[in-house]
């Protein structure tokens, strides 16, 4: 059973897949997806990969049923983020709660694939093995 940061893993198959931001709120309520509209995001990601039995990569730590584990490495805290998932016009929805420097936010992502990813499929080396024997000609 994976233990992660402090708390027992409880898995959620809803969350397992890709999930692209949409927008960002002040709470859950104020989301419309038809008047939404998406801004050039600097202060949060362009998309997130839940990967089975809560495992984590990059800066997200992982994963359970209700949070997800962000930490940005070295002395940073380790940020617990309250998220839900609603189905909304047949789409589903998350909604992160993510508190920095006194200053509330509601990130929305919109599910994108239910594929169960692996690390192996995004991972930097399958990246550099193309990226040397594209430019080998050189």
């Amino acid at each position: 059973m994976m233990n992660i940061a402090g708390m027992k893993f409880v898995d959620d198959e809803q969350v397992i897949g890709k999930w692209e931001y949409v927008d960002t709120v002040n709470n859950v309520l104020e989301f419309n997806p038809i008047s939404s509209q998406k801004v050039i995001n600097v202060e949060w990601y362009n998309e997130i990969y839940f990967l089975p039995g809560g495992k984590g990569y990059w800066i997200f730590e992982g994963w359970t049923k209700g949070y997800l584990i962000i930490h940005y490495g070295g002395n940073a805290p380790i940020l617990t983020c309250k998220y839900l998932i609603k189905k909304i016009n047949d789409c589903d929805y998350m909604f992160i709660e993510k508190s920095e420097n006194d200053n509330n936010l509601v990130y929305v992502m919109k599910k994108v694939s239910s594929k169960n990813f692996q690390l192996s499929d995004f991972a930097r080396e399958k990246m550099w093995t193309y990226h040397l024997k594209s430019t080998k000609r050189l």
